[in-house]
């Protein structure tokens, strides 16, 4: 067949009738001729090809689908219900949204087990008297996902009618304080007074019980940072060793960011940023591209010393208490960093030329027009009085110390061990 068949010319009834006159035709003939009859009828109807072909092949016989038998028929669709019948109707759904208003609107965790823990008094309940055997089984074996499923609309529900809210003053902190995505940061060498904080959990891959942290704060002009130890996670510490950090700057701090941790976004912190005052923002969920500077410290200042170890007796905090402020020194004054100047793109190359400087961030910070005279007066004399060599030979003795304290906790951990298994 040459010519060709414009779209639309037939309808959908017209095209099955066309199939079902010729799928005799087609299923008694030979390989040749049903290819023929095959392109033909795809060029003439505009469909799937193995479309067509299924509906030639099935016309007029019985399809068998599970235990159902169809009698195909091209000039009707096909039309079945797929996936699983529904487990959890409207019958039990509403007596469970009645459970979750009764039970204060808890989580799908705690309402299993306010469910389990409350049986009886649930069955007894006048609400509740008209259910059935098997719906109360239902009812009783759901899990938190599905109670998620099915709650969901009535949730939303009930927040536009503001009789139900979710965690509400985590969500008001995190409205107040805005994102700020990579690609929004200012520009390291225009920004002075821009701080970025995080916590390096000392955890040892066991998130279980408590363990010590290090509060890492770092500026982004001058690359100036400081490390506090921090005994747990609780916001007092957390509150506490910041204020502490802030007070020992040698410039006025600006703006504060962190990422969403709990141990940032809560009451304490809110209260002491507006009292500081800081412009306070926050990276996104997940993304710790928002936090590219403190994220690169973690790893040069903290696990570059302490490694990735589990730290939580009281010996260990001491130690990593004294440890962090030496290594701040010794980095804030010593070390010299790398920092982008500038990115040139050439466009005949395409490719893009950067200059960094290299100093330290104390000689960032004398160079700046941003500190007082006094101010720099004041930095060099703290410069002159530490001693480089001594610093690093207390640095190496306190890891020596830590060192000691980690696997005497682990030797004295496995000592115990051996008595409990020796009484049996």
């Amino acid at each position: 067949m040459v010519i060709k068949i414009p779209e639309g010319i037939y309808t959908m009834k017209n095209k099955k009738a066309i199939i079902s006159i010729n799928a005799p035709l087609y299923r008694r003939s030979r390989k040749k001729k049903k290819i023929e009859i095959l392109n033909e009828l795809v060029n003439v109807l505009q469909l799937n090809r193995k479309y067509v072909s299924f509906l030639l092949r099935n016309s007029g016989k019985k399809i068998y689908r599970g235990n159902t038998t169809i009698v195909a028929d091209p000039k009707s669709s096909l039309i079945h219900k797929r996936g699983r019948k529904k487990v959890y109707t409207e019958d039990v759904i509403k007596p469970l949204v009645k459970i979750w208003k009764l039970s204060g609107y808890l989580s799908s965790v705690h309402l299993i087990a306010f469910i389990d823990a409350n049986k009886e008094d649930i069955v007894k309940h006048k609400s509740f008297s008209n259910i059935t055997p098997s719906i109360k089984e239902n009812l009783f074996k759901l899990s938190h996902a599905t109670i998620d499923r099915i709650l969901k609309p009535y949730r939303e529900r009930f927040k536009i009618k503001k009789s139900y809210r979710s965690r509400s003053y985590i969500s008001h902190i995190k409205k107040s304080v805005p994102i700020e995505a990579f690609y929004d940061k200012p520009k390291s060498n225009e920004t002075f007074g821009y701080l970025e904080m995080d916590l390096v959990f000392h955890s040892g891959g066991d998130y279980k019980g408590e363990f010590n942290y290090t509060l890492t704060v770092t500026d982004i002009f001058s690359g100036w940072t400081q490390l506090r130890a921090i005994k747990n996670k609780a916001r007092i510490w957390t509150k506490e060793a910041l204020s502490d950090i802030l007070s020992t700057l040698p410039f006025k701090a600006k703006y504060l960011h962190n990422d969403n941790g709990s141990e940032f976004l809560n009451s304490h912190i809110e209260d002491f940023v507006k009292s500081y005052p800081l412009i306070w923002t926050r990276s996104r969920p997940f993304k710790k591209n928002d936090s590219p500077y403190i994220e690169s410290k973690n790893w040069s200042y903290v696990r570059a010393y302490t490694g990735y170890r589990r730290y939580d007796t009281e010996e260990e905090f001491k130690i990593l208490k004294e440890l962090n402020i030496l290594i701040s020194i010794k980095h804030n004054f010593f070390i010299p960093t790398m920092k982008i100047e500038s990115k040139v793109r050439d466009d005949k190359s395409k490719k893009v030329h950067k200059t960094y400087s290299t100093k330290t961030p104390y000689q960032r910070l004398i160079e700046s027009d941003y500190l007082s005279e006094e101010e720099k007066e004041k930095l060099r004399e703290k410069r002159e009085s530490f001693d480089y060599f001594e610093i690093c030979e207390k640095i190496k003795k306190l890891l020596i110390k830590l060192d000691k304290a980690y696997q005497k906790k682990y030797i004295l951990q496995r000592s115990r061990e051996h008595e409990y298994i020796n009484k049996f």
